[in-house]
């Protein structure tokens, strides 16, 4: 067990705290705690080379840092960073001039192991204002990842991932007070979003200002295995008031989706899917108060609906401004 601290340090370049080539791992009951670090490019309290580990019920905690000119507030990490085995990462007030508001990865970010990811009060110029991962985000065995307060210029005011999420295993994504200049107030997912195995999303007072997914834009959305979305309070200021997707959505084997309070300024006040919706397996979903100023108070959905298999969809307090009330289908 060893603890490092470093505080009140910049540097003019690349990791306002420290910077390593290689492999960095906390392990062990360990603790890194970074507080009031800049750098003038990447990486405000950390930029690594090579993956970050932290294991065996570990801590890294990073508060008030600042990537002046690029990216990563908290960590820059240019390959993957995994979280396992009881450990914590908490980022607390950061800043990018571009990407990833509270970090940074070039590869994968792995919460595993009943771990914990936390990123508060996180801003981004361009994208990603908790954090932007450029290979999959997978949440998993019992882990949480939260972030609150968090605010993206142009796209993922919670974070971007540039290829699929996977919530799985009884884990859980908590988001708050959230937003995106553009697209995905909660996050922006350029692949599919699994949930699955008694797994939660929970979105609520998120936006995406000029264009869509409120709660969150991706290309493909699969809940099963009794998991469950919640939607509350978002808006988009095109289509999706809840979350879009530009393929298909499918909620099946005992799950739910349920949105609330939601608007679109264009399509689908609670969500709009470009490819079919499908709730099957004894699924659930429940949209109430959403509006969309154009077509789809409930939801819009491009090609087929199929509501199968003994399942339920519930829509009340819904409003279209012109075509479908309840929902518009092609």
């Amino acid at each position: 067990m060893s603890n490092v601290s470093i505080s009140d340090t910049v540097a003019t370049e690349q990791g306002g705290g420290f910077a390593v080539q290689k492999r960095l791992k906390v392990t062990n009951n360990s603790t890194l705690n970074l507080q009031n670090v800049k750098a003038g490019r990447n990486g405000g309290g950390l930029f690594a080379l090579a993956e970050v580990d932290i294991d065996g019920s570990s801590t890294v905690k990073v508060s008030n840092s600042q990537a002046h000119s690029g990216d990563g507030g908290g960590l820059l990490i240019e390959k993957g960073l995994n979280i396992s085995s009881g450990s914590t990462l908490i980022i607390l007030n950061a800043t990018a001039a571009s990407h990833g508001g509270g970090f940074w990865v070039g590869g994968e970010m792995l919460a595993l192991s009943n771990s914990t990811v936390s990123v508060q009060h996180a801003t981004a110029g361009k994208w990603g204002g908790g954090f932007l991962a450029s290979d999959q985000v997978v949440i998993a065995a019992g882990s949480t990842v939260s972030i609150s307060d968090a605010v993206a210029a142009e796209s993922g005011g919670g974070f971007q991932v540039r290829k699929h999420l996977q919530v799985m295993c009884k884990s859980t994504l908590n988001i708050q007070n959230v937003k995106a200049g553009d697209s995905g107030g909660g996050f922006n997912a350029e692949g599919q979003v699994e949930v699955r195995e008694s797994s939660i999303v929970k979105i609520s007072n998120s936006h995406a200002v000029s264009a869509s997914g409120g709660g969150f834009h991706t290309n493909e959305l699969n809940i099963f295995n009794r998991s469950v979305l919640i939607i509350l309070n978002a808006t988009a200021g095109s289509s999706g008031g809840g979350f879009h997707s530009s393929g298909k959505a499918a909620v099946f084997s005992s799950s739910t989706i349920s949105i609330q309070h939601t608007r679109a300024g264009l399509f689908g006040g609670g969500f709009i899917a470009v490819d079919k919706v499908v709730i099957a397996g004894r699924s659930t979903v429940s949209i109430f108060d959403a509006v969309a100023a154009d077509q789809g108070g409930g939801f819009q959905v491009e090609k087929h609906l199929q509501v199968t298999s003994h399942s339920t969809l519930n829509l009340q307090d819904v409003k279209a401004g012109k075509h479908g009330g309840g929902f518009h289908a092609f």
